[in-house]
């Protein structure tokens, strides 16, 4: 799972860039702000590359090791990096969304937001796969799923309910990578009547004894131009 891989290294090498700078505020220009974006629209990817917090950037590395890389091993190239591209992107757009319709400042950081539409997107893929949370409850990966994605909409809907039904979009559209198409019931085929089935074997089974008989004859006449005559 390289890309995997590489996008956990990327977040950890600009952790330590930006401790070994003393957390310098420059840094901040990386960030992903509702009201500002525009003028910097590569905040757009770089807000995953902002992580504080050591601890938040060990657990936001682990999820992503683990729902991140399932989905990279079980799909194929084409399609992970389809969805590795649109769950990078589309997140910090929901919290725009989000900010336009409540009119709150909205920012974003970090690889929390994007791990877990990830974990949605798994929730989605595999809902029966058991996940031994803290490595010991056992949880239902559907149900981690909707906690992720419950997480997402109160994180940012305190005091902005709106704020948060829109940042709500995310974990949606992580379902919607995953969500396996309806499967229409096909009619089902016709039994066909045992009298018909009987007569197909005995037609079957005359036409198997002609042939061994037509067999049976050519193979005496053979038989009798090869004997020399007496």
């Amino acid at each position: 799972m390289p890309v995997t891989m590489v996008t956990i290294g990327v977040a950890i090498f600009a952790f330590v860039a930006w401790w070994m700078s003393r957390m310098d505020g420059s840094w901040f220009e990386l960030i992903f702000d509702s009201d500002t974006w525009l003028k910097r629209p590569w905040t757009i990817v770089t807000y995953a590359l902002i992580q504080p917090s050591p601890v938040g950037l060990l657990f936001s590395g682990l999820m992503a090791f683990y729902f991140m890389g399932a989905m990279e091993r079980a799909w194929e190239r084409g399609r992970f990096l389809a969805a590795y591209l649109v769950l990078l992107v589309v997140p910090p757009l929901a919290v725009w969304i989000g900010a336009a319709i409540s009119g709150e400042a909205l920012v974003t950081y970090g690889l929390s937001l994007t791990v877990a539409c990830w974990l949605v997107t798994y929730a989605a893929y595999r809902p029966e796969a058991t996940i031994m949370l803290m490595c010991v409850v056992p949880i239902k990966a559907k149900w981690l799923g909707w906690i992720a994605a419950l997480g997402i909409v109160v994180s940012y809907g305190y005091g902005a309910p709106l704020a948060g039904l829109g940042a709500g979009l995310a974990p949606l559209a992580a379902w919607a990578l995953a969500a396996r198409p309806i499967s229409l019931p096909l009619p089902k085929r016709k039994e066909k009547p045992f009298g018909d089935e009987f007569r197909k074997s005995m037609k079957t089974k005359r036409e198997s004894e002609q042939e061994r008989l037509r067999l049976r004859k050519l193979l005496e006449e053979s038989l009798d131009e090869d004997e020399p005559p007496r």
